[in-house]
């Protein structure tokens, strides 16, 4: 034995191996992000066959623009690419190895769901039998699942890799207390004041709050634009009719103002003005300035009760219901924004005093192709150009979606993705707080120029609904 090892040995610096570990995925993780098999790198990860049968039948619904119909079918379509197009070659004691990642997939025979309702357990325990030293994890965004498998001494995690801290988003506000000679300094001339010397990490879009030591009843807000520190403006010019009526809609105004900031995330609470804003910025940039050619408004057919059962009619009559908010927003608009309500009756070719009708005005734009209502079932595939983009309802999205979404935007397009990422808003079971399409966006993205976020604090849709979202 060389002297090198004699001391490392003595030493305890030999690096033990890693423990290979034995990951099932369950369906609800497939359908929460369809290449989830890929991210458990230098371990084992098993799909069972009972899985796939189960989300092809999901393929097969009538219901063939259910969101559901679209995840299965990725999940499918992604399996099918990682084993070069056919289940079989992934089935052997082996297991298929993907180099790209350093995983081995094992497609692995079970029984239907039907049959067994605890077939993610009962291959678990497979497992632990067959590799005693080693972890066997069953995967499961389900909470029901996860306290199934602690019952039953299998061990259980929920799916983890996209999950968001919170600090990544409350990063992109920051405050700052400076010392009396800096903050003179800063207010002497913003634009060249080294941001550095705020002493707080500073991203591309964030929102800054500064406040003099010896006086910190006067705080002064900036915007960072992944160079300089720049004031955000005193005066907003009303985007049809709306203005801003607290800090943090100023802080959207801002992000909306700038041409260079393509994709805005916003949370908030019910009431705080994010849908308003939105759908007001987009009536603005497409029927007045003519910066877009189209508003295109996305939002999820989740519903949060028993749901809506069969709705006749052609794709709007079947939205509809889902888009109240969108219809709430122009019946504000219209009464704040009476000076320019030509212009929405030029649309709708109304020559009479008569108030505007928020359906008829709809109809028109959408016969016009000014307006598209949607859901995000209808996006794969899609090129969207020259359009305002709104995803309102973010949070009942999965990072996949989200991040499908984004990828459907071409030239001279911007998107406003909106929502409530609070626990009692999200609908979506594969998604929390802390792992939907809204959050997952607003941080991975705040290094990206392109990017800004804003959080909505303050409920202005009344005193009753502030109670309600302080107390209930």
């Amino acid at each position: 034995m060389s002297s090198k090892l004699q001391q490392a040995v003595r030493t305890n610096e030999i690096e033990k191996p890693a423990k290979v570990k034995h990951y099932i995925l369950a369906k609800d993780v497939l359908r929460h992000d369809p290449l989830s098999f890929k991210k458990f790198s230098g371990n084992h990860v098993y799909i069972l066959s009972g899985v796939l049968k189960e989300l092809r039948l999901i393929t097969e619904s009538q219901r063939k623009n259910d969101i559901a119909v679209f995840q299965a079918k990725e999940v499918l379509n992604k399996v099918k690419e990682t084993i070069n197009g056919d289940v079989k070659y992934a089935i052997s004691p082996s297991g298929l190895y993907l180099s790209d990642c350093d995983v081995t997939l094992h497609i692995v025979k079970s029984e239907d769901r039907s049959k067994n309702e605890n077939y993610y357990i009962d291959y678990a325990k497979e497992l632990k039998k067959k590799f005693p030293c080693q972890e066997v994890i069953v995967i499961s965004k389900s909470i029901d699942m996860r306290i199934d498998c602690e019952l039953e001494n299998v061990s259980s995690q929920d799916y983890e890799n996209d999950k968001i801290l919170g600090e990544e988003i409350a990063s992109l506000f920051q405050k700052v207390s400076l010392p009396d000679e800096k903050y003179a300094e800063l207010m002497q001339d913003i634009s060249s004041f080294n941001a550095n010397e705020l002493g707080v990490p500073l991203y591309p879009n964030c929102f800054v709050e500064v406040t003099c030591k010896s006086d910190a009843s006067t705080p002064y807000h900036l915007r960072y634009d992944g160079k300089k520190l720049v004031n955000i403006s005193k005066h907003f010019e009303p985007l049809a009719g709306i203005l801003p009526i607290n800090l943090e809609q100023r802080f959207f105004f801002e992000l909306l103002q700038d041409e260079n900031t393509d994709i805005i995330t916003v949370s908030g609470s019910g009431g705080s003005g994010k849908t308003l804003i939105s759908v007001a910025a987009a009536l603005q940039m497409v029927l007045k300035e003519n910066k877009y050619k189209k508003i295109i408004y996305i939002k999820p057919t989740i519903p949060t009760d028993e749901g809506q059962g069969f709705i006749k009619g052609d794709l709007y009559d079947k939205l509809r219901p889902y888009m109240n908010s969108f219809f709430e927003a122009l019946s504000v608009i219209f009464s704040k924004d009476e000076k320019n309500n030509k212009i929405y009756k030029k649309y709708m070719e109304q020559n009479d005093e008569s108030e505007i009708d928020v359906e008829k005005f709809a109809r028109k734009l959408i016969d016009k192709q000014k307006l598209e209502l949607t859901c995000f079932s209808y996006m794969r595939g899609r090129n969207l150009r020259d359009s305002i983009v709104i995803v309102d309802e973010g949070q009942q999205t999965t990072p996949f979606i989200a991040k499908l979404m984004l990828s459907r935007l071409s030239e001279n397009s911007k998107i406003l993705f909106i929502g409530d990422p609070s626990d009692n808003q999200i609908d979506n079971f594969s998604v929390d707080p802390r792992s939907n399409g809204l959050v997952y966006i607003a941080a991975r993205l705040r290094t990206c120029m392109y990017a800004g976020h804003v959080s909505l604090k303050l409920v202005e849709r009344g005193r009753i609904a502030d109670i309600a979202d302080k107390f209930l």
